[in-house]
């Protein structure tokens, strides 16, 4: 049974589609897939062989006693990241550990780290997730197994001709895709790109309000703001296929789905360097640093005047959601094998 984030579905992002995807590929492979909500009923819950959380969240903790009273099994998607920045890191750990021992019974952490506990295996996207996890919580080294996160093959088969013949645009642009949002640092890519005059395409969901307004008052009309697309829907790959450069310029990615779709499809990659993205791509995306504005600009810059070589391409290629399904499976069958022992 696969448990999201209570209000995922309305803001859906890439925690979402990881869930989504892996579904989809593990039925695919005969597994059952079963969706916790508020009318699953304990019956329900009784038939199943396992659950699977996708976040490290705290309000899971009151799922915990009901899964220990079925004596069901359960792994963790942890899909977690510091925002801190990191010179703010050694003094925001320190606190955060002296503030944890202090009010440890009242504390989120310590209903997240009673999650961790309990599991029969944690899933982080990367090597760079169980650093950041490592700063936080105690981690039994035996329980993580590495899932990263995935793509779908078919973007590779992605053409620009849609998305040109529908919104006018030539190829030389920057593109966006993902929440409208703080952690996603759209404010300054739309500043830069207004500042140099390059032709920028966002499309996203707004998540904040007041934020999203203050990105339209920043944007000039080199900026085109177009709703979230469905992620089924061919004019996202094609909007992947049309652009010159993608752009991530986050706090953090995990990696970013929507950088893995459009590296796919062909499109130079610029993106955060926190957040286990180097792990993902290697040496064919431009890395840069979401707290500088020159880094940011320099990317962008490097990013349009590259050629369109099909470097990222070649390295997404083993990340498919089909792969993850697999090792996902593998986690599982592990989990209920060690039962019977």
């Amino acid at each position: 049974m696969f448990v999201t984030n209570y209000c995922g579905w309305v803001k859906f992002g890439g925690a979402e589609v990881q869930a989504q995807q892996t579904a989809y590929y593990l039925e695919k492979l005969g597994v059952i897939v079963e969706w916790f909500g508020p009318k699953t009923t304990a019956e329900e819950l009784k038939r199943v062989d396992l659950v699977h959380f996708f976040g490290a969240y705290d309000y899971y903790y009151h799922f915990l006693d009901i899964l220990q009273e079925y004596k069901k099994p359960y792994v963790v998607s942890t899909i977690f990241f510091r925002k801190d920045k990191p010179f703010r890191t050694f003094t925001f750990r320190l606190f955060r550990i002296l503030f944890f021992k202090i009010l440890k019974s009242h504390l989120v952490e310590k209903r997240i780290q009673d999650l961790i506990n309990g599991s029969s295996f944690y899933l982080p996207n990367s090597q760079n997730e169980v650093k950041s996890l490592r700063q936080l919580y105690n981690l039994n080294e035996e329980k993580i197994r590495i899932i990263p996160n995935g793509v779908e093959s078919r973007f590779i088969w992605a053409t620009p001709e849609l998305f040109l013949s529908k919104t006018g645009l030539k190829e030389d642009f920057c593109l966006y895709v993902g929440r409208i949002e703080r952690r996603k640092n759209t404010l300054l890519l739309i500043k830069i790109c207004a500042k140099l005059n390059i032709p920028l395409v966002i499309i996203g969901q707004s998540v904040e309000p007041d934020f999203f307004q203050m990105c339209l008052k920043a944007a000039g009309p080199n900026v085109k703001f177009l709703p979230m697309v469905s992620h089924d829907d061919p004019l996202l790959a094609s909007a992947y296929a049309a652009a010159k450069l993608f752009i991530l310029p986050s706090w953090y990615e995990t990696p970013g789905i929507s950088a893995l779709e459009a590296a796919l499809a062909g499109a130079n990659i610029a993106i955060t360097k926190y957040g286990g993205t180097e792990e993902y791509f290697g040496d064919s995306a431009i890395y840069l640093n979401p707290y500088s504005t020159r880094s940011v600009e320099s990317a962008i810059i490097r990013g349009l005047s590259q050629p369109k070589d099909g470097r990222a391409r070649t390295k997404i290629l083993p990340f498919t959601w089909e792969e993850v399904a697999k090792k996902t499976l593998g986690v599982y069958q592990e989990t209920l094998n060690s039962l019977k022992i």
